[in-house]
């Protein structure tokens, strides 16, 4: 220990000559050359502060060019400032008085507001805007009157199975589904929270779902080259679509559509005691239901590396078509679910048990029709999840039990087998009852088949109450720790360990 104290000694000494020297040498440089030497010492600070701007900036480029490329796009990203920020990056000065004055401020709200664009391409770079863009509550009020709209058509063509009603309901359904796009469109892309722009958004829906497909192809056309230079530089600007609001947005949709599914298994029971076939049947499609929203939300999503938006024009493609489809689907089969409930073709399951508005309402024999939409919608929405999954990029996980693409070859499976299950001819409860555990079978091989080998499947064996501990060795004796921190002084971990014969410690048990 002294050995090495004398080396710091010499090395700190060695260092304040050579500072002492150079010291001397810059004093002799300004007494000899004085404008020269001030010269130079301008240019090496400015020189400085340029490495350091230069540093920090291709830095930043990489963290944006590491992140930013999940999204598509390269790193070239600009963020447009408002005029009346208050303290910009380059600003060193804060007053803490004004900041608090400020932020009791208001702001007003405007009757109409120009439409800004929210995020646009300019020659390959993209502009967005600095403010988080978030789900608005006009938009969701949107959304619950197009989810009504498709639930009322779900439940018309429920209760007449016919290939007629299926084709009323998919051109409903698809006519709804693109109006509600055009809106989340126009949304994410232009900022205008005004009351002309919450109550007209449908309009302007309309006008571009009419005309803007005529006017992009006059554009693109040889007419083209006639059009004056101010007009070809304006159609230079593309606007964006925030990736982070359409996810959102399209998880708000989801979440709406399954509650407004599981509406439908509601009914009124008049009997004393409530428990028979059709409290079952309601019972397994609230489970169904809760399982569709516990894979979409939680199986899927978890270990997410990359989503299929920020993957690959293909894959966003992909997960925005297939959408469509999955949510047809699954409401349709969520309305003949409703009937199906209803239905006294089971055994206990007494007509007069349900209310008086539910009995006309109820069906004695279920159709092959009504088992096919059930089914076959069941089916198909199962089998767009496992497409939407497979869209995604998830974090390979080792020794995993089952991997990513055996899961969703089982989805597969399953689907398939619902789909065929109308040609079993079962009743109401065991068609229900069916679904559902094919269903859970799908959520117990997905929680089963993320977990890895030699691991507890339900918890974390060394986490348990009363079972986490921490062990260490120690050769301080309790009275040196009390001197120590009653005389302030630090205690020489190389002295303790020389009187121990070395390093010893240990962890047990953690």
């Amino acid at each position: 220990m002294p050995q090495q104290n004398k080396y710091q000694h010499q090395q700190i000494e060695a260092l304040r000559h050579a500072h002492a020297h150079h010291e001397d040498r810059h004093k002799q440089l300004k007494d000899e050359h004085g404008e020269v030497a001030h010269e130079f010492e301008r240019l090496i600070r400015e020189l400085d502060a340029l490495s350091t701007e230069l540093h920090m900036i291709s830095e930043h480029a990489v963290q944006l060019d590491a992140n930013f490329s999940k999204y598509g796009y390269s790193a070239h990203l600009r963020t447009k400032e408002g005029p009346d920020s208050l303290h910009s990056s380059g600003d060193s000065t804060f007053d803490k008085e004004t900041w608090h004055a400020e932020r009791k401020l208001g702001q007003t709200m405007r009757f109409y507001q120009k439409p800004i664009v929210r995020q646009y391409f300019h020659k390959g770079l993209l502009w967005r805007a600095k403010e988080a863009q978030e789900v608005a509550s006009y938009e969701l009020f949107i959304d619950l009157f197009y989810v009504g709209i498709i639930a009322i058509t779900g439940d018309t063509a429920a209760e007449h199975p016919t290939g007629e009603s299926l084709l009323r309901f998919t051109i409903t359904f698809i006519m709804g589904w693109k109006f509600w796009g055009d809106i989340g469109l126009l949304i994410s892309w232009f900022d205008s929270d005004d009351e002309p722009a919450k109550q007209g958004l449908i309009w302007a829906a309309i006008a571009f779902d009419l005309f803007g497909n005529f006017i992009m192809i006059f554009l693109q056309r040889a007419p083209a080259k006639f059009l004056p230079q101010k007009l070809k530089e304006s159609l230079e600007f593309f606007p964006g679509t925030n990736i982070e609001h359409r996810i959102e947005r399209t998880n708000a949709f989801v979440t709406l559509v399954f509650g407004s599914c599981v509406l439908g298994l509601l009914f009124q029971n008049n009997a004393a005691m409530g428990i028979n076939a059709f409290f079952g049947k309601a019972v397994l499609g609230l489970i169904q239901a809760f399982v569709f929203n516990w894979i979409y939300f939680e199986v899927d999503s978890f270990n997410l590396h990359t989503h299929a938006i920020r993957r690959h024009v293909f894959s966003a493609l992909t997960w925005f078509s297939i959408h469509l489809p999955f949510i047809m689907s699954f409401v349709l089969s969520a309305s003949a679910l409703a009937v199906l409930v209803r239905a006294h073709d089971c055994p206990n399951a007494p007509l007069d048990s349900l209310f008086e508005t539910f009995i006309p309402r109820s069906e004695e024999h279920i159709s092959d029709g009504l088992q096919w939409f059930y089914c076959g919608g069941l089916g198909i929405s199962l089998f767009c999840l496992s497409v939407i999954a497979c869209t995604h990029t998830h974090r390979k996980i080792p020794h995993q039990r089952l991997r990513k693409e055996t899961r969703l070859v089982f989805r597969v499976v399953v689907s398939i087998i619902i789909i065929c299950l109308p040609k079993a001819h079962l009743n109401s409860l065991q068609l229900v009852a069916t679904t559902t555990g094919l269903v859970i079978c799908v959520l117990v091989v997905e929680l089963v088949g993320m977990s890895c080998w030699g691991e507890n499947i339900f918890w974390e064996k060394n986490c348990t109450r009363n079972k986490a501990s921490y062990e260490a060795h120690c050769g301080v004796r309790k009275e040196e720790l009390e001197k120590s921190m009653k005389e302030g002084t630090v205690l020489n971990v190389h002295d303790i360990a020389k009187r121990e014969g070395g390093e010893k410690g240990g962890i047990a048990g953690v």
